[in-house]
């Protein structure tokens, strides 16, 4: 492995070695000029004439005294020299400490990412032409996770232990070096296929090297590594650019879980940059509201009567255009503004659905990290006071995922809603892992079959025993079931024939904004789904 060995020089470590030089220069061009004028003019003969003939009685005094002041000023100037030759050599050391201390990280001894900067630099610019350099990140996301439960000392520890392990598994060449927060980085320099196949396997044999976990002061502990590479060659690209290539990789790797490794490539930029400019746009957005509820239909199979309708977040943004909630949504819960969303969509659509009538349900999806914020009940109560919507009016439906967690804390949530009369339904039912026992357990009011079951029952007789068993389950617990995703005529009247309470999808219609809503309850209450197909 390649170590960085921190230079004092530069400009600073220059500068002292220059000002000698010009007061040697200096002192010798002084002495030249006096040499210079006593053997052409005898100058100093002249002045010592002088001063004797003036001072006869003091001549001897006045050659002691100016001999004395050249003398002290001579030792002056040697013990002068030799301080700041001193204090030179005292800066000079102090100056190669700090800079060392500034390019290494102090708890595993690697250089941090001043030093992979200044390596890099270099590299890029010194490799002979059409030579590579490779940059492989390691992140090791769960090292917070062990810092807040297990605390800064056993962080470091397994941060000591990564660095010994990595330091063991890199090759001849290799420069290794800590990142900020949880990262590693390798850096080698690529003259050939072969070198980029070596470089795979030593990716390879690093997440091989910690599959076991790391056992650290008695405790073994899971690395959770996400692996980005990106590829530059020399001369063509920055050190900044290149890190930033590598940790958006680790950005991708991150989506996809641990032990993911991917690539840098031109569409995960494009695809970051994406995400950046919804990241900075989103609160602007929500503010200017340009983000607005949209509603689809709810139909009672039975009675093929509107139900109510499913609140539908929708973003028309004025530059890009529509921005899909499957990627907005996700990113407003990452970045924590998924609450007030959720809350602004919430009011508007009770503030719409006032007027509809007081058989019209209005569901709404809400996140789990919304649900588990205990300020969103009061937020939720206030909402409903403000546009004075009935709360029974209301369904509230929470993932089937977000109850795989014993302790997520929604049962109280989930009471506290059902106190207010708010009726509750799990969602996507079917897609997660939620045990029989918390479905009898906690009061839900409704069970949503997941659409992907829906939509290829027709053909599929997997999915059409899925769909029977789940109907079947909300039978014979009383609770009745709502299929998303219903497209064709066919699969209407088989779930209707299967027992199924309620029907959503594209064969009665798609999300609408709120304007047009009174014309759809209009037109559905008059000709039905048969009628309103033949004339879309």
């Amino acid at each position: 492995m390649t170590a960085l060995s921190p230079n004092a020089g530069g400009p600073d470590g220059a500068a002292p070695n220059g000002r000698s030089a010009v007061e040697l220069l200096s002192i010798a061009g002084l002495c030249a000029v006096l040499v210079f004028l006593e053997f052409r003019l005898g100058l100093m003969s002249a002045v010592a004439v002088f001063l004797s003939r003036e001072i006869p009685f003091g001549s001897t005094v006045v050659v002691a005294v100016v001999g004395g002041l050249w003398a002290g000023l001579g030792v002056f100037s040697v013990g002068r020299r030799v301080e700041l030759a001193r204090a030179h050599a005292a800066r000079s050391t102090l100056m190669a400490a700090f800079e060392a201390h500034r390019l290494t990280e102090p708890v595993t001894g690697l250089p941090n990412t001043y030093g992979l900067l200044a390596y890099l630099d270099g590299l890029l610019a010194e490799a002979r032409e059409g030579a590579f350099v490779d940059l492989v990140a390691v992140e090791f996301a769960n090292l917070p996770l062990i810092r807040d439960v297990h605390g800064t000392a056993l962080q470091e520890a397994m941060e000591r232990e990564i660095a010994d392990r990595l330091t063991g598994l890199v090759r001849t060449g290799d420069f290794l070096a800590r990142g900020p927060g949880s990262s590693f980085y390798l850096v080698r320099a690529v003259t050939g296929p072969a070198a980029f196949t070596a470089t795979d396997e030593e990716v390879t044999a690093i997440l091989a090297a910690f599959r076991g976990g790391l056992a650290v002061d008695g405790l073994v502990i899971p690395a959770r590594i996400h692996v980005g590479t990106a590829t530059a060659r020399a001369g063509t690209i920055g050190a900044m650019a290149l890190l930033d290539r590598a940790d958006l990789a680790v950005h991708h790797s991150r989506r996809k879980g641990p032990g993911a490794v991917s690539a840098f490539d031109a569409e995960m930029k494009t695809a970051f940059e994406y995400r950046a400019m919804i990241e900075t746009s989103i609160a602007g957005a929500l503010k200017a509201g340009e983000i607005v509820p949209y509603f689809q239909p709810l139909i009672d199979l039975s009675r093929n009567k509107v139900a109510g309708f499913e609140i539908l977040a929708r973003w028309q943004h004025p530059t890009v255009g529509y921005i899909a909630p499957s990627v907005f949504i996700p990113i407003a819960d990452e970045i924590g503004i998924l609450e007030p969303l959720t809350l602004d969509l919430l009011g508007k659509a009770c503030r719409a659905a006032s007027a509809w009538g007081d058989h019209i349900m209005l569901a709404v999806n809400v996140s789990p990290t919304v649900l588990r914020n205990p300020a969103f009940l009061a937020g939720f109560r206030e909402v409903l006071k403000a546009s004075r919507f009935d709360p029974k009016r209301l369904e509230v439906e929470i993932t089937e995922n977000a109850f795989i967690d014993e302790v997520a804390g929604l049962d109280l949530v989930v009471a506290s809603l059902k106190d207010e009369g708010v009726s509750i339904s799990i969602d996507d039912f079917g897609t997660g892992y939620s045990s029989l026992q918390r479905l009898r357990s906690l009061p839900f009011d409704k069970i949503k079959i997941d659409q992907s079951f829906v939509k290829d029952m027709g053909e599929n007789a997997d999915s059409r025993r899925i769909v029977e068993a789940i109907i079947g389950l909300g039978l014979s617990l009383g609770l009745p079931t709502t299929a998303e995703g219903i497209e064709a005529e066919s699969n209407r009247a088989l779930l209707e024939g299967l027992g199924c309470s309620t029907g959503q999808g594209f064969l009665f219609a798609p999300a609408m904004p709120a304007d047009e809503v009174p014309g759809f309850l209009t037109r559905y209450a008059a000709e039905g789904v048969v009628a309103l197909r033949r004339t879309a």
